[in-house]
């Protein structure tokens, strides 16, 4: 008999195995990032379990031609916002420069659009060697507790 499933289990169940399959594939996957909203590294965090996000259920309608088809859960990864301040992202954070000191990162400028490319296996063990010595290094520093 299996366990009943929760609301957004399902997908964030794929979310995982899309993530672990980018990790495992090493030098072969290499993905686009965007540094300050990078869903990978949310995946790197709550594979870390820091305590700054939870996971959140989003109630939302699946629509064609403005016709209901139905209603599904999201889960999705978020800050503590009611809890925690964060600092605004800045350019140039330390862990962007960080990933590029060590050959990790990439960054390739295309018609005023910067766009940055990284190998998805080295920039999981880096950053989660980074947040075993500092649990906040993805944010530059910690919230502040409202």
């Amino acid at each position: 008999m299996h366990a009943p499933r929760t609301a957004g289990e399902e997908e964030a169940k794929s979310a995982r195995l899309l993530f672990d399959l980018l990790v495992a594939l090493g030098d072969h996957s290499q993905g686009f990032y965007f540094l300050t909203s990078c869903t990978f590294l949310h995946f790197v965090e709550q594979a870390n379990r820091i305590s700054y996000r939870y996971s959140k259920i989003f109630k939302g309608d699946v629509k064609l031609n403005n016709k209901l088809i139905k209603q599904k859960d999201y889960e999705f990864f978020v800050r503590a916002t009611e809890k925690l301040e964060f600092s605004e992202y800045k350019n140039n954070t330390k862990i962007e420069k960080d990933l590029i000191k060590n050959n990790i990162l990439k960054i390739k400028k295309k018609n005023n659009l910067n766009i940055s490319i990284c190998d998805s296996q080295k920039l999981y063990f880096f950053v989660q060697n980074k947040l075993k010595n500092n649990r906040y290094y993805i944010l530059d520093g910690p919230p502040k507790i409202i």
